[in-house]
């Protein structure tokens, strides 16, 4: 099973995860073009998408919150053309299905993904920047192993 988690924005990524191991993770980097072209697989199997449902905040100002959905859609728009099946997910709920409540502290995702992929973030596969991606697709697999088994246990 392949997966790809994505914490879209200017600071996001693209995690691959396949069979629950990480193949790879892709830093957008501040470059929007890297978002888009990321989500693009070289693998025999089509991939499953999932992306965090972001949203603005008041805090951001008009500028931000114009840049910030630029970045929300490119995602979602480079999802959809891929052709792949595509999850969105809200940051509760992927959080809350693997067991940790950020309340909005990076450092406590960061930890989380540590805790999951030892030997991942020891080869320096992800940071604190990209763990969130590292944890949408590790939800996403998870998701799909349940929709797997209940599929299976309903044959």
């Amino acid at each position: 099973m392949y997966i790809i988690g994505i914490d879209p924005g200017k600071t996001g990524a693209a995690a691959h995860i396949q069979d629950g191991r990480i193949l790879a993770v892709y830093p957008f980097k501040g470059e929007i073009d890297r978002c888009r072209k990321l989500i693009i697989h070289e693998g025999t199997m089509p991939p499953t998408i999932f992306i965090e449902r972001v949203t603005a905040s008041p805090n951001m100002g008009v500028t931000g919150a114009f840049t910030f959905g630029r970045w929300a859609e490119a995602v979602e728009s480079a999802a959809v053309h891929s052709g792949c099946e595509i999850h969105i997910v809200r940051p509760q709920v992927w959080q809350n299905a693997i067991g940790v409540f950020s309340e909005g502290v990076k450092s406590r995702l960061y930890a989380h993904a540590i805790k999951l992929f030892p030997n991942e973030h020891q080869q320096k596969m992800f940071n604190t920047t990209t763990s969130d991606s590292v944890l949408i697709a590790y939800y996403g697999w998870r998701y799909m192993l349940a929709q797997k088994e209940l599929h299976n246990g309903n044959s």
